[in-house]
């Protein structure tokens, strides 16, 4: 999902994300689905999302738009406050979702976009961040999975 990502490149946007594995959300997991049961880094659930803004912190590279359900989009404000954040769904178990129509979201995620991603938000407002050393914990579905 970051690949290619360094200094060079302006901002990200994470389109269609989810919740981490082991917390309520619509399709929640963290990258495989049925093995990987939860991910904490530093001792906090770490999401894709998570993981990912803080994979473009290290860059110093800002994530300024997050799309996904209602949960995602209350989670991302932890690892990307000044992101915007467009709620597409609304989770109503982890394979049920009331889905709002593409004729609203689409408008939704051009309105949080400001026009085609023009107005890029300026570096300062994501310093490059070294996390140094991060304590990562994975509960995988069978212990022979996390080797």
């Amino acid at each position: 999902m970051m690949e290619g990502i360094d200094a060079g490149v302006d901002a990200v946007a994470f389109v269609g994300y989810h919740a981490g594995a082991g917390e309520q959300g619509v399709l929640s997991h963290t990258y495989l689905g049925q093995t990987v049961l939860g991910v904490r880094i530093n001792g906090s659930p770490a999401s894709e999302g998570r993981m990912n803004a803080m994979l473009a912190a290290e860059f110093g590279v800002p994530v300024v738009l997050v799309t996904g359900d209602d949960l995602t989009c209350v989670d991302a404000a932890g690892w990307a406050p000044g992101a915007r954040r467009v709620a597409v769904k609304r989770c109503v178990d982890r394979y049920t979702a009331i889905c709002l129509p593409p004729v609203l979201t689409t408008e939704q995620i051009r309105q949080a976009d400001d026009g085609g991603g023009d107005q890029v938000l300026p570096r300062r407002h994501c310093p490059r961040r070294r996390i140094g050393r991060a304590h990562l914990r994975m509960t995988a579905a069978a212990p022979r999975l996390a080797r």
